[in-house]
């Protein structure tokens, strides 16, 4: 059995390098700008995805944890891709708009349910120390998925702005298919009341455990600020005025720096300490997007890539810290719990940010996610600081 449960790994790095090849990601705010939509109007779509994850993160996790992670795992890419065929055909914003929304409740239900998989295939082979490797292996996996789909969407753009969204449509059927052979885990045994342990998880999480709240909350603030800004160095690409041809060159570096970051977190980790590296992340990103804001040139492109080497490493050093913590029938729900507040933080300052782009321009736009980012980061490691964490 322990074999068995075990051949889900290599169907997980399969799933994470189709699921990520997402040939359209290089050139969407060219594509929707070139649809006269304004840059409020671009984070909006993207807030509108958020704005599911926030609604659907918690229920899906803790559907998860019911139903078992395969059947939440084949309903969840489903619906992607009946969200994804709106993309492909539409012209419209509010087709673009519930497209959005149809893949934010798709994702909601793939969100924490891939790192639940993982973990609890590897305990009941009892391999759980393998995790922060193969959480860090899957990760670059997923970002060579990326890194592939970056430099060929910004190609295929040329011949045709739609052909990225089609080819899209194939791999992440190649993805729907994979989730169908994968093996469920051992079910664990749950209250019979399900809003009574939905309740019990909420509080052992917040209440019962201080120090796991606290950290969730402080692994959330860097996510939703770097996906704000990822969003935001496409348009900052434009600014600078780099050829469409070169945005999936430019993407395709950032996911390598991220390889490098999630490939080489533990090594990191150890080199520089917990405390150190958890105080550094989200100053090293305050940083580079004050010089980012400052400076106009072609010079600056290898400083988009520091923010993605930052997201490659806090992936496996932030999850495994959450996974040793908490039990089997809690951990999607877990988890879904810290996407949650990343995602709420993508959704109520991206319109914010985008706001800024147009009156002020992206230079403005990024010193402002480095003032908020200094500041939710500033105050949660002072909360961690108290509860003895650093």
């Amino acid at each position: 059995m322990k074999s068995k449960i075990l051949q889900n790994i290599p169907k997980l790095y399969l799933m994470q390098f189709f699921s990520e090849l997402i040939f359209f990601i290089p050139i969407m705010i060219p594509f929707f700008g070139g649809l006269g939509f304004s840059m409020k109007e671009i984070l909006m779509l993207e807030g509108a995805f958020a704005a599911m994850l926030v609604l659907f993160e918690i229920p899906s996790g803790y559907f998860s944890d019911r139903v078992g992670r395969k059947k939440t795992l084949i309903l969840g890419t489903l619906i992607q891709l009946i969200g994804l065929i709106l993309f492909v055909f539409s012209n419209e914003y509010l087709w673009f708009f519930i497209g959005e929304l149809i893949i934010g409740i798709g994702s909601s239900l793939v969100s924490g349910t891939v790192e639940a998989l993982i973990f609890e295939s590897l305990a009941e082979a009892k391999q759980s120390s393998k995790y922060k490797e193969i959480q860090g292996n899957i990760f670059s996996f997923a970002r060579i998925g990326s890194l592939f789909s970056n430099i060929l969407g910004a190609i295929l753009a040329i011949i045709s702005i739609r052909l990225p969204f089609h080819l899209t449509l194939i791999t992440w059927t190649i993805w729907f298919l994979i989730n169908l052979t994968l093996i469920e885990p051992e079910k664990h045994e749950m209250e019979s009341e399900k809003w009574q342990h939905f309740k019990r998880i909420f509080r052992e999480t917040f209440g019962g455990d201080k120090k796991l709240g606290l950290f969730i909350i402080y692994s959330s603030i860097p996510y939703g600020f770097f996906f704000i800004t990822f969003w935001l160095y496409q348009r900052y690409m434009e600014f600078i005025e780099l050829p469409i041809f070169y945005f999936g060159f430019v993407i395709a570096a950032m996911n390598i720096a991220s390889i490098i970051g999630s490939k080489y977190g533990k090594e990191i980790e150890s080199f520089i300490g917990q405390k150190l590296c958890m105080i550094l992340l989200p100053l090293v990103a305050v940083l580079d997007w004050i010089l980012l804001a400052n400076i106009q040139t072609f010079w600056a492109i290898p400083f988009l890539t520091i923010t993605s080497l930052l997201w490659g490493l806090t992936m496996p050093l932030f999850y495994d810290y959450i996974q040793q913590t908490i039990s089997n029938d809690r951990r999607a729900t877990v988890l879904s719990i810290r996407s949650f507040f990343s995602r709420g933080i993508y959704f109520v300052f991206s319109p914010l940010l985008g706001i800024v782009t147009d009156l002020w321009g992206i230079q403005d736009a990024l010193l402002a996610s480095a003032i908020l980012l200094f500041i939710f980061s500033g105050a949660s490691l002072i909360g961690l600081r108290k509860v003895g964490v650093l």
